[in-house]
């Protein structure tokens, strides 16, 4: 397994954070990607190392840029406004 890097960790937790503001799934994202959900699964949990190639991808599908994903609390206050619509129903 991958060591998490303060920066992957980032990676990591922006990439989830911003896949649930936007309503998606993983199966979802993964689809777009071209991959299976398991696979996608394994980029968002953070047990490998992404490629540049696949930072990029994942900031694609996700209609961001590869700067925000890795930018930590990039997406700190859609994960609050998650958070409270999920709290709310």
């Amino acid at each position: 397994m991958a060591t998490k890097t303060t920066t992957h960790r980032v990676f990591c937790d922006n990439v989830t954070t911003r896949r649930a503001a936007l309503g998606l799934t993983q199966v979802q994202v993964a689809a777009k990607l071209g991959m299976a959900q398991p696979s996608y699964a394994v980029i968002e949990t953070g047990k490998c190392q992404p490629t540049l190639n696949t930072v990029v991808k994942v900031a694609t599908a996700l209609r961001t840029t590869p700067a925000e994903l890795l930018t930590p609390k990039a997406f700190a206050e859609s994960k609050k406004n998650s958070r409270s619509a999920i709290a709310a129903k």
